[in-house]
């Protein structure tokens, strides 16, 4: 009971019985937490997702009980929760190699969160969404996913 589960997506093709597989799988997973990148939740949702918030609503809305957050790279990424929904600006910096920066956010929020209570607070959620960022930025910034210091 005292498990949390975080659903971080990779590359996730438009074909629709995939998409439709993983959508079952997230609700009967258990997750608390779903980190997608614009692209995937655009594929998960089955349309495009423009603005940020409104893809973390709807796959909040969609998978009611979690955290639902979708990052959009230098734009930032947005969250929506049980009542509660915030952005993070993205950081301007110079993008050597995007490889990796994706796991560097999704690690960088999951260890800002390990000792939150479940579900955290609005302003919980942002300071990790806030050091993810940080941490994403500087994947970003160097040659490799395995460049960071």
């Amino acid at each position: 009971a005292s498990a949390r589960v975080s659903v971080a997506g990779g590359s996730l093709p438009p074909d629709p019985a995939l998409v439709a597989r993983v959508r079952a799988r997230l609700r009967t997973s258990g997750a608390s937490l779903l980190i997608f990148g614009r692209d995937e939740a655009s594929a998960l949702l089955g349309t495009r997702v423009e603005s940020l918030a409104a893809g973390a609503a709807a796959l909040q809305a969609a998978f009611p009980g979690t955290w639902a957050i979708v990052t959009g790279g230098a734009e930032g990424s947005a969250a929506a929760g049980p009542a509660e929904a915030l952005s993070v600006p993205g950081r301007s910096v110079e993008t050597v190699d995007a490889t990796g920066a994706g796991d560097a956010y999704t690690a960088g929020l999951i260890a800002a969160l390990l000792h939150e209570e479940w579900p955290p607070s609005a302003g919980a959620m942002q300071r990790a969404m806030l050091a993810a960022t940080e941490l994403g930025a500087k994947a970003a910034g160097v040659l490799g996913a395995q460049g960071l210091p």
